[in-house]
């Protein structure tokens, strides 16, 4: 009994692996209504479309991976399984590497620390919901992970004594910066946000500018290969006869989505009066004479832009230009945006704050209102759900696992179809944490932009003069984790992608850097007055 016994605590890792590997593969991959979109632009790689069917907005990278997943295992259920299973491997893979660094050879933190990353993380149904839907958002999980890990290594590579990890890195964020624009544009903080907190550490702490100028090498670099793979992505649209400038294009759509954003914000779509334009108190006389011009030619080549202060009432208006495809341009919106910041501060304020509530579940968000995309209902609930819900915990239910979608969209996502019946035991144990699970990514998302300030403050003023060097490299991980996911949530707030499950991305990361923060509390602040209490 006793050599059993030995020999279970000896291969444990290997028990543990292969009780996980079914415990994964017992659930099916979700299929949605944007699934069938991506499988259609999976026929093109295939030869089955043409690519004039082929929408500007979307990127390539994740119909490819697809293709590629179909070719090498298959086009199945378990062969996306595969897929998504690779991508969940290497997240745990990172994320106990990121684990260990913070705890070190302490076997009791050791111990926390696990038992708070299984339930936070790995038995968060959740998480695993979204690695069994084919969706983008196991892809952003796993990137942002590794992106905030290799971000932190970089903190310490010298390019004189490290010219191969240095290179390692450097590839990776040339090559991943332009990778997340292509899996979703939003997600290009992914990869971006991390090197750029990287970079600020190197900046504000360590101050060696030459090894600052070697990071910010990398950062320049990522930003060219990002800026030369749009330019070439959208030449190889023009040149399949595709207008990369249409209505559908990433700046009409970015523009649409920010004015949307700002709860103050009300373009006028209806065709302006010359009256309305005459008449209105906020217009100079060069706009007036534009736009009455605008009206006697009947162009419309131009929107008026309505702003309304917090309580309701009208206070300014600006003129945006029309672009050729009928939309307003992106880069015009951003401008606006910046300079309203300035002028109209609790305008911005206010409307992103909601969004940042809403983003993370605190207040409902009520989508499809006609004239907006989206409507914020201001109660507060801290059990909120949206498509957390919806599409992630959706894999507790038993149904088949093709949501409803139009018949030929089903014809491109037939052959994954199969019903969800996974082990009851299975689904107990991802049932029985599906409330805590809930709470737990409302409330660690509800308090990031405090912890966030927090950690600066920490971080940047304090403890890199007092505390020791185990901790100071362990804060560093903090504030990448932490700065990534909050600057994450807030890029969508800002181009106005408020459902929960575009926030997912940074749930894993947040909880690491919670977890991170934790242990570098204990070791500086706990740990010596509970020594002294024993020697005492």
């Amino acid at each position: 009994m006793k050599d059993f016994w030995s020999k279970i605590k000896k291969n444990y890792w290997i028990i543990l692996v292969v009780f996980f590997f079914v415990f994964y593969f017992s659930f099916p991959v979700l299929i949605l209504y944007d699934t069938g979109h991506y499988m259609g632009y999976v026929s093109i790689f295939e030869g089955d479309l043409p690519f004039s069917t082929w929408d500007i907005v979307r990127g390539p990278v994740f119909p490819l991976i697809i293709y590629i997943s179909n070719f090498i295992f298959g086009k199945t259920t378990q062969g996306i399984l595969f897929l998504t299973f690779s991508f969940y491997s290497l997240m745990l893979f990172v994320s106990y590497k990121i684990l260990k660094e913070f705890y070190g050879k302490n076997k009791n933190i050791r111990l926390v620390v696990g038992i708070l990353f299984l339930f936070l993380v790995i038995l968060n149904p959740i998480v695993f919901g979204y690695y069994h839907t084919l969706l983008t958002e196991f892809i952003a999980m796993t990137v942002s992970i590794v992106s905030c890990y290799l971000a932190w290594k970089l903190l310490w590579v010298d390019w004189n004594k490290d010219r191969l990890l240095y290179l390692v890195i450097l590839s990776y964020f040339v090559v991943m910066v332009p990778f997340a624009w292509f899996l979703k544009q939003p997600f290009v903080s992914i990869s971006l946000f991390p090197l750029g907190a990287s970079i600020l550490i190197q900046f504000f702490v360590d101050r060696r500018w030459k090894q600052f100028l070697q990071k910010l090498v990398i950062l320049l670099l990522s930003l060219a290969s990002l800026i030369g793979s749009i330019f070439l992505w959208n030449s190889f649209l023009e040149y399949r006869g595709l207008d990369s400038d249409g209505e559908r294009s990433g700046s009409s759509f970015l523009g649409r989505r920010m004015i949307t954003a700002v709860e103050g914000f009300q373009l006028v779509e209806d065709p302006y009066t010359l009256s309305y334009v005459q008449e209105s108190p906020f217009l100079t006389s060069i706009e007036k004479e534009i736009l009455t011009n605008d009206i006697n030619s009947q162009t419309s080549n131009y929107y008026i832009l309505e702003i309304y202060g917090i309580d309701g009432g009208l206070i300014d208006q600006k003129i945006l230009q029309r672009s050729a495809s009928g939309s307003v341009e992106g880069m015009e919106v951003i401008k606006l945006v910046g300079q309203s910041m300035f002028k109209y501060p609790l305008v911005i304020f206010n409307s992103y704050a909601k969004n940042y509530l809403a983003s993370v579940n605190v207040f409902w968000l009520k989508d499809m209102v006609v004239g907006k995309w989206y409507v914020i209902e201001e109660e507060f609930n801290i059990v909120g759900c949206k498509q957390n819900c919806i599409i992630a915990t959706s894999i507790l239910e038993d149904k088949t696992n093709i949501y409803h979608m139009r018949p030929e969209m089903y014809q491109r996502v037939k052959d994954y179809e199969q019903y969800i019946n996974s082990p009851p035991i299975f689904e107990s144990l991802l049932s029985l944490n599906e409330i805590p699970s809930i709470i737990a990514f409302n409330i660690s998302l509800l308090i990031l932009p405090i912890i966030f300030i927090a950690i600066i403050i920490y971080f940047f003023c304090c403890a890199r003069n007092n505390y020791a060097p185990h901790s100071i490299k362990s804060l560093s991980a903090v504030f990448i984790l932490l700065s990534y996911s909050f600057l994450h949530i807030v890029a969508h707030c800002v181009a106005g992608g408020l459902l929960d499950r575009y926030a997912s991305p940074a749930y894993i990361t947040t909880i690491l850097g919670y977890i991170g923060l934790g242990v570098v509390i204990y070791n500086e602040h706990i740990k010596g007055k509970i020594s002294l209490k024993r020697k005492k």
